[in-house]
């Protein structure tokens, strides 16, 4: 009666994995579940034959087509991304900013303040991320890949939100003054306390590094490294004309990262800084969704590893069953 019974359950659960999982459109070998009096072992699974047609009532009842290379762990990726990229910043609005102190006779603080920049810091961000989705869109012209397009936008996205987190997570912990302090502040001669608008002061503590130049920077070598490894710079007959592709992301980076400069409004040293931490970022979201550029399957995007489990139940032993690809 309790072999009976036993046996009852398996079916049923065995089942019920199938129509929830899909096995029957599933890319990779099936595991063909096995009923012996030996104990079942993963290391030697049982596979089905190729021409294995399962019957109707295994196949999955979603009217969308499997990918095959889609996995629900990228939702996570998306929400981590998203999370961070957008509730990181404002929760460090929460944080003072570090109060650092001043001299009056510094002479790197008094440079003019302009409240017209020549770029301002919304359009800046816009085209740090704006360029690099086009890019990736006019590349799906020719590549035509669903999964190439998810990754590239991921990595897209991972490298902006992990650069604008860190970025203002530092400006938050240095509190270091922008070059026109002053005339932001405006300070009372005998107290030294600032006069100006709170808002305009609170932004004259948020120098160090520079926020346009980090993002600039991330979408720009991320870019650039996709155009890499999709153009293949060192194969093929001719390949010079490449070089100038690569470099325009990064020229675009370049002279954004100057205009806070130019507008007195960041050092040069938050300048650079912020480009090497775009940089390394982008670098970091690239080689999570995409082979490295000396790779030999540069350009292809990586794939996670889908595995089903399935219970296996005998009349003496109870086990578990794996279905995948390594």
């Amino acid at each position: 009666m309790y072999k009976c019974l036993s046996l009852l359950c398996f079916v049923c659960v065995w089942l019920f994995s199938l129509s929830q999982v899909g096995l029957a459109s599933s890319p990779y070998p099936v595991l063909s579940p096995v009923l012996s009096t030996r104990s079942l072992s993963l290391s030697k699974p049982v596979l089905s034959t190729k021409n294995h047609k399962p019957h109707k009532l295994f196949k999955p009842k979603s009217k969308f087509k499997r990918t095959g290379w889609f996995s629900p762990l990228y939702l996570v990726d998306w929400s981590i991304a998203i999370g961070l990229g957008v509730g990181g910043p404002l929760l460090l609005e929460l944080i003072p900013v570090l109060l650092r102190d001043w001299a009056p006779g510094d002479r790197t603080l008094t440079l003019p303040y302009q409240k017209q920049p020549s770029l301002s810091l919304p359009v800046s961000v816009g085209l740090s991320v704006g360029v690099p989705l086009l890019g990736l869109g006019l590349a799906q012209l020719g590549i035509r890949s669903g999964h190439d397009l998810h990754h590239g936008m991921l990595g897209l996205v991972e490298a902006m939100a992990l650069t604008a987190f860190s970025t203002q997570m530092l400006q938050v912990v240095t509190g270091r003054l922008r070059p026109d302090w002053f005339e932001r502040c405006r300070p009372n001669i005998e107290t030294l306390k600032c006069t100006g608008d709170a808002d305009v002061v609170a932004a004259g503590r948020r120098s160090f590094p520079s926020l346009e130049a980090s993002l600039a920077f991330a979408g720009g070598v991320y870019l650039s490294l996709y155009l890499a490894g999709h153009l293949q710079l060192s194969g093929g007959a001719g390949w010079f004309w490449k070089i100038p592709v690569l470099l325009t992301p990064l020229a675009g980076a370049v002279a954004l990262s100057l205009l806070p400069v130019l507008d007195y409004r960041n050092h040069v040293g938050d300048v650079l800084v912020g480009g090497l931490l775009g940089t390394g970022f982008a670098i970091l979201a690239y080689h999570l969704n995409f082979y490295p550029i000396w790779d030999n399957r540069l350009g292809h995007s990586r794939a996670r590893h889908r595995v089903t489990w399935l219970p296996m139940l005998s009349p003496s032993s109870i086990g578990m069953a794996v279905a995948g690809k390594w």
